[in-house]
């Protein structure tokens, strides 16, 4: 029956990719993250800080991540919990081998413990050493960014912190007195070589985290009582870490600001929309225009797309002169130019492209702008003109 199963379970997949051979080949054609390659030994040097950059992360709630990453979601890291018990673990895995000899019993390893040492290493092997990307491109390893590759960090730690329990508990032991400060030793010294980077680099992440200081007294804490057994009050200092430097987003969650309730220029635009439901729509500017458009449910060509849409595309950029900068997932941005629109890439998942009222384009396709910063052009009439949280939001109607 395991047989049969397994045999129908591979001719179900295999029917299913056929008949979306289409759909997989053009997911798998766009610049990113289709065509998207992370090359071994990518890793450098600010990124080696900003890996362990956890417990400064408070910085990130304050909006600054300058020195952790090039904004918050890819600033945003792990406790390396599975990196400072790799004291523990080592000790756990040479241990499994000199007891069973000590009972007269055949030599074996402890596999689960060894298989958590081995991933851990493959995974720095590939974030630190160049020169083996093909077969780190086998491991699917190559498919992630060095950044997000961290996520695999918190697996790690998480079934590292079980798998150290339930040895513990099971063989009634506790590490040596050495096995648990070298544990926190490892945690001591990377929260202090990630000071010494920030404040070398007189990075604003330093400035702005809050309680650093006692969330590295924790971790370091932590690490030391899991080994030693003291598993609630490890796993209690654990928890207040985590709270101090992420309460504000997780578990608790401040929700999305209402923009088309609660502003001037979002009432606005639902009046428009109101009057004109199937006028389309562009931001110009920061990406509280694109929020605004979205939340509105106008029709924009802001927003984030999983996969460009091609009618959308086809309007913008008849020719595909620029298919490369817009073959993507990404956000979808617009600021002022001249002429027809110019698409690049900020960042490979940003889209930026330049609008002209007096486009092509734009005489088309685009009936309102909404922008944060004034208009100057024939083909543009202001129609709105808004005061909301620092910034003055312009509506034009393009003519």
């Amino acid at each position: 029956p395991l047989v049969s199963s397994a045999v129908l379970a591979v001719v179900v997949l295999g029917v299913w990719i056929v008949t979306r051979l289409d759909t997989i080949k053009a997911v798998l054609d766009t610049v990113y993250p289709g065509r998207r390659i992370q090359f071994a030994g990518a890793l450098d040097y600010d990124g080696i800080v900003s890996t362990f950059g956890a417990p400064f992360a408070g910085a990130l709630q304050n909006g600054v991540a300058q020195g952790l990453g090039p904004n918050q979601s890819e600033a945003a890291a792990p406790f390396m919990t599975v990196v400072f018990l790799v004291p523990l673990l080592v000790w756990l895995l040479v241990r499994s081998v000199t007891a069973a000899r000590a009972a007269g019993s055949v030599r074996r390893l402890d596999w689960t413990v060894l298989s958590i040492l081995v991933v851990l290493t493959v995974l720095w092997l590939f974030l630190l050493i160049p020169g083996w990307t093909p077969i780190a491109d086998l491991l699917g390893l190559t498919r992630s960014t060095d950044y997000r590759l961290r996520l695999a960090f918190d697996l790690l730690a998480v079934v590292s912190v079980g798998v150290a329990v339930s040895r513990l508990d099971r063989d009634r032991v506790r590490a040596r007195w050495w096995v648990a400060l070298a544990g926190g030793l490892v945690a001591g010294a990377s929260v202090v070589c990630t000071w010494y980077a920030l404040r070398h680099g007189q990075e604003p992440a330093l400035a702005a985290a809050a309680h650093w200081k006692v969330v590295s007294v924790l971790v370091v804490v932590a690490v030391v009582l899991v080994a030693l057994r003291l598993v609630v009050p490890g796993v209690a200092a654990l928890l207040v870490a985590t709270l101090l430097v992420g309460l504000g987003v997780n578990p608790l969650y401040r929700g999305v600001f209402e923009l088309p309730e609660d502003t001037k220029a979002g009432r606005a635009i639902e009046a428009i929309e109101a009057k004109d439901p199937d006028a389309q729509w562009v931001g110009v500017g920061t990406t509280v225009q694109t929020a605004m458009l979205v939340e509105s449910g106008v029709h924009a060509f802001n927003g984030v797309q999983t996969y460009p849409p091609e009618e959308m595309w086809r309007e913008i950029d008849p020719t595909g002169r620029y298919e490369d900068a817009w073959n993507r997932l990404a956000n979808v941005n617009w600021t002022l130019g001249s002429g027809e629109p110019k698409v690049t890439n900020p960042v490979r998942d940003q889209v930026l492209v330049t609008l002209d009222p007096c486009s092509s384009f734009a005489q088309r396709h685009v009936q309102y702008v909404l922008s944060d910063t004034p208009v100057t052009s024939t083909c543009a009439v202001q129609v709105g003109d808004y005061r909301q949280g620092g910034l003055d939001l312009h509506i034009y109607r393009v003519r």
